[in-house]
């Protein structure tokens, strides 16, 4: 795609003049180099200023959550609880909020730098709860095993003891508290496959789930995740991006709202 055809999906999403400063000011967050370097960017889905660190893969997420549209998947129910599981600095759910406006969202996310960050792109927006955890299978105390890695590649698994301990929070914790959930967005570095391990009694209580598998990380975990949703009646909606959606099968699936 060429500089001229990205501007133009920039002006589809946001309008022209929205649409051509967030172009300008996403280019320049690509060449700054200094660490900490940041820049704030105006569009329409949020109230506030949206933050992307510079030279990052936030901007990458930027673009898949905002422009390219990742998440327009059809949806032709009214959801009322959103799990933003591996929320990263908050694109996903600032992107919920909007399209969902009567939703209350969980936005779960274990690495410290990015969950500072998430909380300052959701500040004031009381619909969003934030936890500074890893979603898990079980109580545990993980670490960050990959901690140089892109921001949005940070991988947990159990702590040996010898680093900073990551808690966790389980779907039956969280489901405690909601009572079901309707969208759970999972994209969680190849914690997914941990995550469908164990008692899955929970899954009765979610109705749609978008998630990214990774594969690479976590073998076998596609094969895992397709025995598990026929098991507990979910069909296979579509693939969009980096995103596989199911929905059980009692759930409205159609026209984008």
């Amino acid at each position: 795609m060429n500089r001229m055809q990205t501007a133009r999906r920039f002006m589809t999403r946001f309008g022209t003049a929205a649409g051509l400063l967030a172009y300008a000011r996403l280019a320049t967050a690509k060449r700054l180099h200094g660490s900490g370097d940041h820049l704030d960017l105006r569009i329409p889905v949020s109230a506030r200023p949206v933050r992307v660190r510079a030279h990052t893969a936030d901007i990458d997420v930027f673009w898949q959550v905002f422009v390219a549209g990742e998440y327009d998947i059809p949806v032709d129910f009214v959801p009322e609880v959103i799990v933003d599981a591996g929320a990263h600095v908050g694109y996903a759910s600032l992107y919920f909020a909007h399209r969902f406006p009567q939703a209350r969202i969980i936005a779960i996310e274990p690495a410290p730098a990015n969950a500072e960050l998430l909380r300052h792109n959701l500040n004031g927006n009381a619909r969003v709860r934030i936890v500074e955890s890893a979603l898990w299978s079980s109580a545990a105390t993980l670490m960050i095993a990959n901690p140089g890695a892109d921001s949005w590649s940070f991988q947990v698994r159990e702590n040996a003891g010898t680093a900073p301990g990551v808690s966790t929070v389980t779907m039956p914790e969280i489901l405690r508290q909601v009572g079901r959930i309707d969208i759970l967005k999972l994209d969680v570095e190849g914690a997914e496959l941990e995550l469908l391990t164990g008692d899955l009694e929970w899954l009765r209580q979610v109705r749609m789930l978008i998630v990214e598998l990774h594969e690479r990380y976590a073998p076998g975990c596609t094969a895992r995740l397709n025995e598990v949703m026929q098991r507990y009646g979910f069909e296979h909606v579509l693939e969009q991006g980096e995103n596989v959606v199911f929905a059980r099968q009692d759930a409205g699936v159609g026209a984008l709202e």
